[in-house]
């Protein structure tokens, strides 16, 4: 997300910036709070965990899996923000 973020304050197309680009901004926000929302149900889990609840081991497994799909979606937005140089 850093990199996509850095790549698209340099980038300069038609005279603006690609972070001027609503499109771009978009895409930088969902990738923000899709990371953010993964992030915070791990926190959970651990702390499910730690307090020894029985739904600890299903609260885990909802946060992998939230974060698996989370970083496959972020990973193609960065992609995308790069274009060509992505791939």
């Amino acid at each position: 997300q850093q990199l996509a973020v850095e790549y698209a304050r340099g980038r300069v197309t038609f005279g603006k910036a690609l972070t001027q680009r609503q499109a771009i901004q978009f895409m930088l926000a969902e990738n923000a709070a899709d990371i953010e929302a993964a992030k915070q149900l791990v926190l959970h889990a651990a702390r499910r965990f730690e307090q020894g609840a029985e739904d600890a081991s299903m609260q885990s497994s909802m946060a992998k899996m939230h974060a698996v799909t989370m970083l496959t979606n972020v990973t193609d937005k960065a992609l995308q923000i790069h274009g060509g140089l992505g791939y």
